[in-house]
């Protein structure tokens, strides 16, 4: 994964946002807290949520956590998603070495 690709998360059903956070958690530097109706970010479709990140999602080399809080995705009839949900993903070394 390149450090701002987009990651796709799929569900067994259609899913809208539903207000509460998505938490970034990226080895190396801080960790993001994001509204899921944050458009800029998020955009959903069926049963399809899409991450589109303006900021790196972690440092090359880095495995991180993609955390989907209580209610931050609910289904069409408004039932939130219960329990935090965790994904690890790893940033890929894309970098070529450079003399010191």
């Amino acid at each position: 994964l390149q450090a701002r690709a987009s990651l796709t998360v799929k569900f067994t059903e259609v899913v809208f946002a539903a207000g509460g956070n998505v938490r970034i958690e990226r080895t190396g530097t801080s960790t993001l807290t994001v509204p899921s109706l944050d458009a800029t970010w998020f955009q959903f479709s069926g049963n399809t949520l899409v991450i589109k990140p303006p900021l790196d999602l972690g440092v090359s080399g880095s495995c991180n956590k993609l955390i989907l809080s209580e209610c931050s995705v609910a289904d069409v009839d408004g039932e939130c998603m219960e329990l935090p949900h965790e994904y690890t993903y790893c940033i890929g070394d894309f970098k070529a070495p450079q003399l010191q």
